[in-house]
């Protein structure tokens, strides 16, 4: 089962950098190496992956292939170019993770998109 949690509210197009550190329940490190992850916001949560567009959704993924992984850590970016087109307002999210075939939902909630007041930054 995954966890609820409302994220901080995010400017559009703002580099957002997510750290995560995976444990087991005894708190050691869980090697991550190999595992896919996935981040994806959307206005509609009913909207396909393939059907939501630049202004309505954005998803990141990664794949656990560097030393960090190892030691159970784990970076996941959105670049100011994911966001910048993203409509201001409230979006669901979801984060999951894929080991083998196996698919986890880690984390789902909300989180506020707001909009930027400067939109060029050439």
């Amino acid at each position: 089962m995954s966890t609820v949690l409302d994220l901080d509210p995010l400017d559009r197009g703002d580099t957002w950098v997510n750290n995560f550190a995976f444990t087991d329940t005894d708190g050691n490190v869980v090697n991550i190496t190999g595992y896919k992850f996935w981040m994806t916001f959307k206005i509609n949560p009913n909207d396909a992956d393939d059907e939501f567009t630049s202004e309505t959704g954005v998803q990141v993924s990664s794949t656990a292939n560097d030393a960090n992984s190892v030691n159970g850590l784990l970076v996941l970016r959105f670049e100011a170019t994911d966001t910048e087109n993203l409509t201001p307002g409230t979006y669901q999210y979801d984060f999951q993770m894929m080991e083998g075939t196996s698919v986890t939902t880690l984390l789902r909630g909300k989180v506020k998109i707001l909009g930027d007041i400067t939109r060029s930054i050439t």
